[in-house]
């Protein structure tokens, strides 16, 4: 007879979103503690928990943004053979940077908002970006996942106010689409 793997949750992390993932991973292991054997770990460095078994354990990464999502610790978990959920290490890398994701998409139909991008806030020409996207923009890190840093605004004076609290990065500024909003799940293929 067969034994159910342990499923190890890694939760944490180190990035601005460490607090939501913790919330995600307790979630997560508090719903599969129903049916299966499970280990709640806080990742607090970019290494993988010694002691952990590929033949063993299944994982099930809850690691949010830089790290949990860039692709990195989906490398770690490929490298050791591990079996996880979630998108492999190229979807994760692709996905994680915003505007590489877009243009991938674009290629198959899929329109998406109007943008630009910068990385000194200093050097953003806002009249010619207002003219150009309107007044209703949102500006978000394109490397940052979840609504970390995440900007919606109207007008110049918000425009304004919210590039004096940015740092220099990889920036997007997106017209702001109003309308519903959904997420479709696709595994293997099928929604």
């Amino acid at each position: 007879m067969n034994q159910q793997p342990t499923i190890t949750v890694l939760s944490g992390g180190f990035g601005a979103e460490r607090d939501v993932s913790l919330a995600s991973g307790q979630a997560l292991a508090d719903a599969l503690e129903q049916d299966f054997s499970v280990d709640l770990i806080d990742l607090r460095e970019a290494v993988l928990p010694s002691g952990l078994d590929p033949l063993t354990t299944v994982v099930f990464p809850v690691v949010h943004g830089t790290f949990g999502e860039d692709g990195t610790l989906q490398t770690l978990l490929e490298e050791k053979g591990f079996s996880y959920a979630g998108s492999d290490r190229i979807s994760s890398q692709l996905c994680m940077d915003k505007g590489r994701a877009k243009t991938k998409v674009a290629e198959v139909g899929v329109n998406g908002a109007p943008d630009c991008y910068f990385q000194d806030p200093e050097s953003v020409d806002l009249e010619n970006i207002l003219s150009e996207l309107g007044n209703d923009l949102v500006i978000k890190p394109i490397d940052q996942g979840s609504s970390v840093a995440l900007f919606v605004i109207r007008g110049r004076e918000e425009f304004q106010n919210a590039l004096s609290t940015i740092d220099e990065g990889n920036w997007m500024i997106e017209r702001r689409i109003f309308g519903r909003e959904m997420t479709v799940g696709v595994l293997r293929g099928e929604s």
